[in-house]
């Protein structure tokens, strides 16, 4: 059961999504992509990429995509 009605629930998320697009509008953008994780990316004992090896989540998943053009033969 919930605890409150969706109406309610609905207009409380609506002002939080707004109030977060707002602030958000009004930052700079960034070149790059802040999980406040790290994620390592392995193939058996190898690893391919690491966030905290590579600078960042962009430059892994750069890193990943060549290793699979490579491994699998693909240019795109």
């Amino acid at each position: 059961m919930l605890k409150q009605d969706v109406q309610s629930l609905l207009a409380e998320e609506k002002v939080a999504y707004e109030a977060m697009a707002k602030k958000l509008a009004a930052e700079t953008p960034s070149d790059d992509v802040d999980l406040n994780m790290r994620i390592k990316i392995v193939d058996g004992d190898e690893v391919i990429a690491d966030t905290a090896a590579d600078g960042g989540f962009l430059k892994t998943c750069k890193k990943f995509e060549k290793y699979i053009q490579t491994r699998f033969k693909t240019t795109e």
